[in-house]
């Protein structure tokens, strides 16, 4: 997978559409390339990286920029894994993401209601 080799620097590309892209560290080029959510709809996302299940190596969440509060998880190399419940299923301005510890930490959009949920995502 895409961290396999070691550390690597997640990206994506916020306001401006879905694409999440993995740099392994010390390499110019992407290891995984992929949409989190359909680049139609012009919604970006946040993103963040960390071991959830204990393997050892890094999966991937994302949470959408703006409109519902969607977050999904995928393995390293970008294959779909789940959807996660949001902080505040009413929120409509996006969730912020954040792997820490091997939990996920989700937060409501700037302009929503506070609302910060902390989840074990294989417990």
């Amino acid at each position: 997978g895409a961290f396999d080799a070691g550390p690597a620097l997640v990206a994506a590309a916020g306001d401006f559409g879905p694409r999440v892209r993995v740099f392994p560290g010390g390499f110019p080029a992407a290891s995984a390339d992929f949409f989190a959510a359909d680049p139609v709809g012009g919604n970006g996302v946040f993103v963040s990286a960390g071991d959830l299940d204990g393997d050892g190596r890094a999966e991937i969440v994302t949470g959408s920029t703006v409109g519902p509060s969607v977050v999904r998880t995928f393995t390293g190399g970008g294959a779909a894994l789940g959807t996660l419940p949001p902080p505040d299923a009413a929120a409509e301005r996006g969730v912020r993401v954040a792997v820490v510890g091997g939990r996920v930490v989700l937060a409501n959009g700037t302009g929503d209601r506070p609302a910060v949920r902390s989840l074990d995502p294989v417990g």
